[in-house]
């Protein structure tokens, strides 16, 4: 593990050998995106699958044309549960 200072706080770097990678050349930014989302909700990375990537391509253009961010019954728990807002 390594640490960074950003902006006067510090951010820990970690490396994981068994973390999801893309099957394809094409989806790296969409996984960058997935990860994003995954660690901002608080679900695990690791369980992060090529299906889901297919998926979530989709569902990042329905929010970008709905021009808002719309969150799943799980991703509102989460959010609650870490003190953040679902709506």
């Amino acid at each position: 593990q390594d640490k960074y200072s950003v902006d006067g706080g510090t951010w820990r770097v970690e490396y994981h050998d068994d973390a999801p990678r893309q099957l394809n050349g094409f989806d790296c930014g969409v996984f960058v995106c997935l990860f994003a989302r995954f660690l901002a909700l608080g679900r695990p990375v690791l369980s992060i699958t090529q299906a889901q990537v297919h998926a979530f391509r989709r569902w990042m253009v329905f929010e970008l044309l709905a021009q808002q961010v719309c969150l799943t019954e799980a991703d509102k728990v989460t959010l609650t549960r870490l003190g953040g807002h679902s709506d």
